[in-house]
């Protein structure tokens, strides 16, 4: 088979390194399925000036090792080029995951109402930290799904008694669309819980760690921020 009958685009679209085509306005003129969910972390100006600062000095492709993240994406290297003067192109390559085989208990996982047990917590949380603004944002459509209810619960209460005396805390609990979690030979949608302020109290993050690290449960910690994943498994 002769390479010029191959049509490259359906590998471009589907792979999992994300790769933005842009004008040099710094306009997007095509980008496949992972950079359409890496846009949604980050602005496509930075990625745009990206591409600028690391385009070879002549018309070609150069690569470049570098630690880059993006909120939960990390990329250890780009491909930037152009053949003309009119568009340039970005490739990220996606950072190797270690994989960690998890041995979880399934039967402390029962059906939940993940609304309800988030809000029962809330409510506890509110009875110790009443001087803290709450701005909450769920979606009450999200499905019934298995979780460790205890575990959850206690994670859920060291985040929060991290913001004690925070002047406000936003918590966001939604459903990620063309994002999975692998569990075996299983592919799940996933759950992600946010809860951000300006500052608060990290003398607990090890702890939270420790106990997370016994779920199916990921979670990204931050100076001002908790991100936690949960598997949706029905």
């Amino acid at each position: 088979m002769k390479m010029e009958s191959i049509d490259f685009r359906n590998f471009i679209e589907n792979d999992s390194n994300p790769f933005i085509l842009f004008d040099f306005g710094g306009h997007i003129k095509y980008l496949n399925n992972s950079a359409e969910i890496l846009l949604g972390y980050v602005n496509p100006k930075v990625l745009y000036e990206l591409a600028t600062e690391y385009a070879p000095k002549s018309y070609g492709h150069k690569s470049i090792l570098s630690n880059l993240e993006f909120d939960t994406f990390s990329f250890y290297s780009i491909m930037v080029g152009y053949e003309d003067d009119e568009t340039i192109y970005i490739r990220l390559y996606n950072k190797p995951l270690t994989k960690q085989e998890k041995i979880v208990s399934k039967e402390l996982m029962i059906p939940t109402d993940i609304n309800s047990l988030l809000e029962a917590n809330i409510t506890l949380f509110e009875m110790q930290s009443s001087n803290t603004k709450l701005s909450l944002f769920v979606d009450q459509d999200l499905p019934m799904f298995k979780i460790d209810q205890n575990s959850f619960s206690k994670v859920i209460r060291k985040m929060l008694s991290s913001f004690k005396g925070c002047e406000n805390l936003s918590i966001d609990l939604k459903l990620l669309f063309g994002e999975y979690i692998v569990l075996g030979d299983t592919k799940y949608q996933i759950v992600e819980l946010i809860l951000k302020s300006q500052k608060r109290d990290t003398s607990n993050d090890e702890e939270i760690s420790q106990i997370v690290n016994n779920t199916y449960l990921t979670c990204q910690i931050k100076k001002d921020a908790f991100k936690l994943q949960m598997p949706i498994i029905v």
